[in-house]
């Protein structure tokens, strides 16, 4: 049956190739540890199947073998085992029970002293934080994490802001 549905995958996959995956979720995490963290976005054709429990339950359980094995970048990650196959496949075989275009799009890492992850509801943004120094009430991390999802900031400090940037603040100033 599973052979049949991986088969089914790949037809209605090379069907919708063409197709814009554009919804999803975009889902972050952090090792036990605190000191790891990735993120993930599994994109769907449609917001409907993005909201799906089963869809969901996949990009968490791609994100889970993201933060357990720190894969070195995307196409690692898609190697990687999740219940018997790739995730790579196992997206593919999603696709044929699904019924629509299925894309891991995004994976990224980051390691420091201690790393904070955000999802803001909805499952559309989620930051990944990391800090220098480990050890502050957890409350400061979890506030700084959620207001770079809500502010965007464009750098750390004053002096990683582009000249551009300036410029341009100053003239709307004037």
């Amino acid at each position: 049956a599973i052979e049949i549905i991986r088969k089914k995958g790949q037809a209605v996959a090379s069907k919708r190739a063409d197709r814009e995956a554009t919804e999803g979720v975009v889902l972050a995490k952090t090792s036990a540890n605190g000191k790891f963290g990735a993120m993930v976005v599994l994109n769907s054709e449609t917001d409907f199947v993005a909201k799906n429990a089963d869809f969901t339950g996949l990009a968490n359980k791609i994100l889970d073998t993201a933060v357990t094995k720190n894969p070195a970048d995307l196409e690692v990650l898609k190697s990687l085992p999740l219940e018997g196959t790739k995730i790579g496949d196992k997206v593919v075989e999603f696709i044929g029970i699904i019924g629509e275009k299925l894309e891991l799009s995004y994976y990224e890492k980051i390691e420091a002293a201690h790393v904070q992850a955000y999802i803001h509801p909805g499952n559309k943004l989620a930051t990944l934080v990391g800090f220098s120094k480990a050890g502050l009430d957890i409350q400061v991390y979890k506030d700084v994490a959620m207001q770079v999802a809500a502010m965007d900031p464009v750098a750390v400090d004053k002096d990683d802001i582009p000249q551009k940037i300036i410029d341009q603040e100053i003239e709307i100033g004037k």
